[in-house]
C-alpha cells in the first residue's frame, strides 16, 4: 500500500504569483509618429520632383519657354534631387525618430503634444509643396498651352 502525502490543514493550494514589478520602465527608442510625419511629405516631394517635374522640364525646354524664377528654382531643386539628394532626404525618416524618441521620454502628455504638432506640421508642409508645385509647374504649362492654341 502506498501512502498519500497528507497536506497540512489551512488554505488550499494557493497559486504562486511569478510576476515581478519591472525594475526599469519601458524605454522608447523609435518614434513612429516622427517617422510617419517625415514619410508623408517626402513621398509627395519624391512623386512631384521625380516623374512630374522631369516631364514638365522636357516640355519647357522643347518649346523654349521663359520660366518664372519660382519655376526655375523648383526645376533646379529637382535636378539636385534626382542627382542624389533624395538619398540624404530619405535617410531622415530612418534616423530622426531614433533621436526624437529618447528626447520625448516617458511623459505621455509630451508625446501626445509632439504627435499632434508633428502630424499637423507634416500636413502643412505637404499642402505647401503641392501649392508650390501648382505655381511652379502647372501655371507655366497652362500659359504654354494657351500660347500654342492662339488665345
Amino acid at each position: 500500500m502506498s501512502a498519500t502525502p497528507q497536506h497540512p490543514p489551512g488554505p488550499q493550494s494557493a497559486t504562486l504569483d511569478y510576476a515581478t514589478a519591472r525594475s526599469r520602465p519601458n524605454r522608447y527608442i523609435f518614434s513612429t509618429v516622427a517617422c510617419v510625419a517625415l514619410v508623408i511629405p517626402l513621398f509627395v516631394l519624391t512623386t512631384i520632383v521625380g516623374p512630374v517635374a522631369v516631364r514638365c522640364e522636357r516640355i519647357f525646354k522643347d518649346y523654349a519657354v521663359a520660366l518664372p524664377l519660382v519655376s526655375q528654382l523648383f526645376l533646379d531643386f529637382g535636378w539636385l534631387f534626382r542627382r542624389g539628394l533624395w538619398i540624404a532626404l530619405w535617410l531622415a525618416p530612418i534616423t530622426v525618430p531614433f533621436v526624437i524618441a529618447p528626447l520625448l521620454g516617458q511623459n505621455p502628455t509630451r508625446r501626445r503634444i509632439f504627435a499632434r504638432l508633428a502630424i499637423g506640421l507634416s500636413l502643412v508642409v505637404t499642402v505647401g509643396m503641392l501649392i508650390l508645385a501648382v505655381f511652379a509647374l502647372f501655371l507655366p504649362m497652362i500659359k504654354l498651352l494657351e500660347s500654342l492654341s492662339g488665345k
